[in-house]
């Protein structure tokens, strides 16, 4: 029995009264992108948006996102959407009439390889205001770019131990507004993120999570 999280492996031993493996998901080793020019098919700028990357269902709240953006009326920066299709399309419908309504919100579908890490790369603000989550890999891969976070403070995102002003109060548009202005005006710490990205390349390193695999398993085989 293997869980991607600590809160995972522990709801699911006390449920079961079973012993459970804590193995993560891999992230890949990823290489920051700075190429303007992807940008451009966009209408983006580097530094200049808010990026929120993940699926098109109801648990990852682009709607509060949206909304807060509204809120705060950045005229010097956009809402880029990245991701794909989901579960139920009366959602994603939802999002597309609400990203209409604004000239700064920009949805791009789902984004693979040279492209995705580039958008990753150059914006200002990733935001996960997701209600739950197993493993947030793609909050992962932004901390190992060295973007900035901001994270719903649910247990799967606060397992990450970031400083507690990058947090902010699920399903407060309020607190995820706050959040944001606050995040922008920071000053960028360099070293911070740089030590962040190797922890996280690190802990979540295929090879390592490989080899880790193996040995459960052949535990399981002696």
């Amino acid at each position: 029995r293997i869980a991607v999280s600590p809160q995972i492996k522990e709801r699911l031993q006390e449920m079961y009264k079973r012993e459970v493996n804590y193995l993560p998901n891999g992230v890949a080793q990823l290489q920051v992108q700075r190429n303007e020019q992807l940008l451009q098919k966009y209408g983006l700028e580097k530094q200049k948006y808010i990026l929120l990357v993940a699926r098109l269902v109801p648990e990852k709240r682009h709607e509060d996102l949206i909304k807060a953006f509204k809120q705060l009326e950045l005229s010097d920066y956009k809402l880029v959407l990245v991701g794909g299709a989901g579960w139920p399309k009366k959602y994603e419908k939802n999002l597309e009439k609400m990203a209409a309504e604004h000239p700064d919100i920009v949805m791009t579908g789902q984004l693979y390889g040279e492209e995705l890490w580039a958008i990753y790369s150059q914006a200002a603000l990733f935001v996960l205001p997701s209600s739950h989550e197993g493993m947030p890999l793609a909050a992962l891969e932004a901390l190992q770019l060295q973007v900035p976070v901001l994270l719903s403070d649910i247990d799967a995102n606060l397992a990450f131990e970031l400083p507690a002003d990058r947090y902010f109060k699920m399903g407060d548009i309020q607190s995820l507004a706050q959040g944001i202005a606050r995040t922008l005006s920071a000053e960028y710490d360099h070293e911070t993120f740089k030590r962040k990205a190797g922890d996280v390349s690190e802990q979540y390193s295929w090879s390592k999570i490989a080899e880790q695999t193996i040995n459960i398993y052949s535990d399981l085989l002696k």
